[in-house]
C-alpha cells in the first residue's frame, strides 16, 4: 500500500508521542502509541524488503513519481527502524530496572509497558517476516523465550510457533533456529523447555538426498526458448491460449527452483536442530530439556542422515545405561 510523504511525517510525528513526558497519561499514551504504530506498520508496509540505493542510482535522474516512491520509501524504513528500537529499550530497561531520570513512570507501571512493548515486536516477528529488519526482531524474540516472566516467554514462544506454522519457504525458520542454538548453548542447556519445543512446529517434511540419487531421478525436461517461438508461432490465431500455456510452463519453472531451495535451507535446519539435540544428550543427560529433546527426534528421525544414525544409536544407548546404573538395586 503506497501513501504519501505527508503521511510519513505523521507517521514521525506520532512516533514522537513514545516519549510522552505527563505522568499522569504517559503509561496509556505510550501504550495506545505502540500498538497504533504497530498496526500502521503492517497495514502500509510494501510486501518487499527495502534495499537502500546504490550511488548511482542516487545520481540517476527518475521521474517525479519514481523519487517520491524512493523517498516514501527511506522514509518508511527509517521511521521503521527508529520505532524498533524505542520498543528494543524499552524492553533492555526494564530487563536492566532502569528507569528515565524524569522518572514519569514507576517501575511498576513500566513492566505492563515492557510487555505491550514485547507483544507488538511478537506481531511483527509473524506479520511482517518479508521485511526489513526482521533478522533484528528474531534477534530480540529469541532470547524473551527464556524470559522469567511467564508471561513474556509465552507470548515469544506462541510467535515463534506461529512464524514457523506459516514458513513455508524456511527462511525466517534458520534465522530463528541459528539463535535458539546459539541461546541454548551460551546458557550451558539451561533454557526452559518450552524454547526447545517450539521447534516441533518446523514445517520439514522433506529434505534434500544425496546427490547420486538425485542424479537417477528423471528431471522434467522444459521447452526451449526456440521450441517456444515455434509452439506460439503455429497458434497464431488462439494467442490468449499460447500465453495462458507459456505461463504455466514458467510457473513450473519458478516452483522447481522454490522447490530446490526451500530443500536446501530445510536441509541447514534440520542439521542445526539435530547438533543442538545431539549437545543436549552428550552434555546435559540429566536436564529437564530431554523430554523435548527425545520427542523432537521422535518426530524428525525419519529424516536423519543416515550418516548421523550411528552416533545417535550410541548417545542413545549411553544414556539407557546412565538411567539403568542409576537405579537402586
Amino acid at each position: 500500500m503506497y501513501v504519501g510523504l505527508e503521511q510519513i511525517k505523521k507517521l514521525k510525528e506520532l512516533r514522537s508521542m513514545l516519549m510522552e513526558q505527563d505522568p499522569n497519561v504517559a503509561v496509556i499514551v505510550r501504550k495506545l502509541v505502540m500498538i497504533s504504530l504497530m498496526e500502521i506498520f503492517k497495514d502500509i508496509t510494501p510486501s518487499y524488503k527495502i534495499r537502500p540505493l546504490t550511488e548511482t542510482e542516487k545520481n540517476t535522474k527518475v521521474r517525479k513519481e519514481t523519487q517520491k516512491l524512493r523517498e516514501f520509501e527511506e522514509g518508511l524504513v527509517s521511521q521503521y527502524r527508529f520505532y524498533l528500537e524505542n520498543l528494543e529499550q524499552t524492553v533492555k530497561d526494564w530487563k536492566q530496572r532502569k528507569l528515565k531520570k524524569s522518572n514519569v513512570i514507576s517501575l511498576k507501571a513500566y513492566k505492563s509497558l515492557a510487555e505491550i512493548a514485547v507483544k507488538c515486536l511478537c506481531e511483527l516477528l509473524v506479520s511482517l517476516p518479508h521485511f526489513n529488519f526482521h533478522n533484528n526482531i528474531i534477534v530480540l524474540i529469541v532470547p524473551l523465550m527464556n524470559d522469567t516472566s511467564k508471561q513474556v516467554s509465552e507470548m515469544c514462544c506462541d510467535a515463534v510457533k506461529k512464524l514457523f506454522k506459516q514458513d513455508k519457504l524456511g527462511i525466517s525458520s534458520l534465522g530463528v533456529v541459528k539463535v535458539i542454538s546459539g541461546l541454548v548453548k551460551s546458557r550451558n542447556y539451561d533454557v526452559r523447555p518450552e524454547v526447545l519445543m517450539t521447534l516441533l512446529h518446523l514445517r520439514i517434511k522433506e529434505v534434500e538426498v544425496k546427490k547420486d540419487t538425485e542424479d537417477i531421478a528423471p528431471k522434467k525436461r522444459f521447452m526451449s526458448f526456440k521450441e517456444k517461438r515455434k509452439n506460439l508461432s503455429r497458434m497464431q490465431r488462439k494467442w490468449k491460449k499460447a500465453e495462458e500455456k507459456l505461463e504455466r510452463e514458467l510457473l513450473e519453472v519458478e516452483a522447481s527452483e522454490s522447490t530446490e531451495k526451500k530443500l536446501k535451507l530445510h536441509t541447514e535446519i534440520l542439521n542445526i536442530v539435530f547438533l543442538t539435540y545431539f549437545r543436549i544428550l552428550k552434555k546435559a543427560q540429566k536436564s529437564p530439556l530431554l523430554p523435548a529433546v527425545l520427542e523432537g527426534l521422535a518426530k524428525f528421525a525419519h529424516l536423519i542422515n543416515l550418516e548421523f544414525f550411528d552416533d545417535l544409536l550410541v548417545v542413545l544407548h549411553s544414556l539407557i545405561m546412565s538411567e539403568v546404573s542409576s537405579v537402586p538395586t
